[in-house]
């Protein structure tokens, strides 16, 4: 039986060209300081997303799906690691959940590491969730407003990319939770990408 893998990024990210911050474990690389936005009383679960599709309303789950198979249908350079074109990703439910409660989680304690305070990681998240895993990642964004940009983020940082790009993954979700006046950050984003055990 392989090992059981964790994965989650933890380097600081420099970048300056796009309006976010990405968060990597307890550093956080700002790009784009300045105070949070209001929170959007339309959309607190993250479970929808406007202005990616065709400017019309779609589900995280359909937008997300699309972006992350696409960008993994093409070889790609993450830093130094080179990657084939990936398999695609499916979505899996309690994987959402994982996601959701980390988010919620940041987005309560104004915090952006993969560790909560009492010592959970994506792993013990998904585990709760009732997700058997195999491998599994963890990417995290705070900032950004729009899918695409926390993924350009992502992309431009090669220890999330080599997660985004990472064969071994075979399913994923992504939450979203929007910020509050007392926030830093307008928006939160996690994404976890894992293979079950089998």
């Amino acid at each position: 039986q392989a090992r059981r893998r964790r994965l989650e990024s933890s380097a600081a990210c420099p970048h300056a060209r796009i309006a976010a911050v990405i968060a990597l474990g307890a550093a956080v690389g700002a790009f784009a300081a300045g105070a949070a936005h209001p929170a959007d009383a339309g959309d607190t679960a993250g479970t929808t997303i406007t202005g990616e599709a065709e400017s019309r309303p779609e589900t995280l789950e359909t937008v997300a799906t699309q972006l992350l198979n696409e960008l993994r249908s093409q070889p790609r350079d993450c830093g130094a690691v080179s990657f084939d074109a990936a398999p695609p990703l499916r979505w899996d439910s309690a994987l959402a959940a994982a996601a959701a409660a980390h988010s919620l989680w940041m987005q309560a304690t104004d915090s952006t590491r993969h560790e909560q305070d009492d010592g959970s990681t994506v792993a013990d998240r998904a585990e709760d969730a009732g997700y058997r895993w195999e491998a599994i990642g963890e990417n995290l964004a705070a900032g950004p407003t729009r899918l695409a940009d926390a993924v350009t983020g992502w992309l431009d940082s090669p220890p999330h990319c080599e997660n985004l790009m990472n064969p071994e993954f075979e399913e994923f979700a992504i939450a979203r939770v929007s910020g509050t006046p007392r926030n830093r950050f307008a928006t939160w984003w996690t994404l976890v990408l894992a293979r079950p055990r089998p």
